[in-house]
């Protein structure tokens, strides 16, 4: 006999108690992250974000800046820039100046590359994007490199 329960799980933003313990299991529960640690203030951060994008979230944001961080602890500057600049600006909020999605993520885009200096392999894991990915979308975006070095 087969029988299923239906659980009820709060999103991540409304349980931030339960975001380092996910965190650790994240990056030790494969074994991959053996030895990682997390740098001064990356624990508040973490804690402190809300998470739209819940677990899968977490998830990509703390493998990118593993990748980033390259076997040392992970420090706020491995974590994307919402991350160190603590929360959005008013005018990339929601509630604020009625900017389209695809503009708000074209400025994401420039910001990362710019703070990169145009390294788009570690833009990428800033973003949390593969580089085929972020190449993606910088031609939707009609980004070009050259742009973004004058």
């Amino acid at each position: 006999m087969c029988s299923s329960a239906l659980l009820d799980v709060p999103p991540l933003r409304e349980r931030p108690e339960d975001v380092l313990p996910i965190a650790y299991e994240i990056l030790h529960g494969s074994g991959s992250g053996n030895g990682v640690r997390l740098g001064r203030g990356v624990a508040e951060a973490l804690t402190r974000h809300e998470w739209p994008g819940n677990v899968d979230e977490l998830r990509a944001t703390l493998e990118a800046a593993q990748a980033t961080a390259q076997g040392r602890p992970i420090e706020l500057r491995d974590l994307p820039p919402a991350f160190r600049q603590g929360e959005p600006d008013v005018e990339e909020s929601v509630g604020g100046a009625s900017r389209r999605l695809s503009d708000i993520e074209a400025t994401h885009l420039r910001k990362a590359l710019a703070e990169t200096r145009g390294n788009k392999a570690r833009a990428a894991r800033i973003l949390g994007l593969s580089r085929w990915a972020l190449q993606r979308k910088l031609q939707k975006h009609r980004i070009s490199m050259q742009e973004l070095l004058s």
